[in-house]
């Protein structure tokens, strides 16, 4: 049976307004001040993830994965974060994550500027039911990625603390040593 991947987009997914989730091309729920004072921009760095994860699920679909991505649920206000939380960003079978690096490109191990990967905040992974199977760690123009396999590699990574500007705090991060990813080639959207 050939793999099938129905991306959720139904318009481009590059160049979307703030607030507007370009992968699924509606507005994402409107912000309410709570929001804007205790989590300022994170409806816009939903939004603009999604692209990232659509591009994983194409590459799973090319390989002959059935994948399944949901559309994002966005909690209405901050204090209801637990209640929205979600265990991956798609499924495979099993569960994946996705981090977009919004602020570089890579082409390989070598050319991805950090010596360790940023998976997450430690809270995150350390709730997350199952826990995911494997991380992606998306170049800013979703050519390229870094997987990490979770359950090979957990024994290895790193705690440092990260400085959110959004929570204006830092939050302990876990981090995964470059050399134990593996460099996936991403198909294009028009895939």
């Amino acid at each position: 049976m050939a793999a099938s991947y129905r991306p959720r987009v139904d318009r481009p997914t590059h160049g979307a307004a703030p607030g507007v989730s370009p992968a699924v091309g509606r507005p994402l729920p409107p912000p309410g001040d709570e929001f804007d004072r205790t989590d300022p921009g994170f409806r816009d760095d939903l939004a603009q993830s999604q692209p990232a994860v659509a591009a994983v699920g194409r590459y799973f679909a090319a390989h002959g994965y059935p994948v399944v991505i949901p559309e994002p649920r966005v909690r209405p206000t901050p204090a209801e974060r637990a209640a929205y939380r979600d265990s991956g960003d798609g499924y495979v079978g099993r569960a994946f994550e996705v981090k977009w690096c919004a602020g570089f490109a890579f082409t390989s191990r070598e050319t991805f500027p950090y010596p360790t990967v940023l998976l997450g905040a430690v809270y995150e992974f350390d709730r997350a039911r199952p826990l995911p199977w494997l991380v992606f760690s998306v170049s800013q123009d979703r050519r390229y990625a870094l997987a990490v396999n979770v359950a090979r590699t957990k024994a290895r990574w790193e705690v440092r603390p990260v400085y959110a500007p959004r929570l204006e705090r830092d939050e302990p991060c876990y981090f995964c040593p470059k050399e134990l990813t593996l460099l996936v080639e991403l198909p294009p959207e028009d895939a």
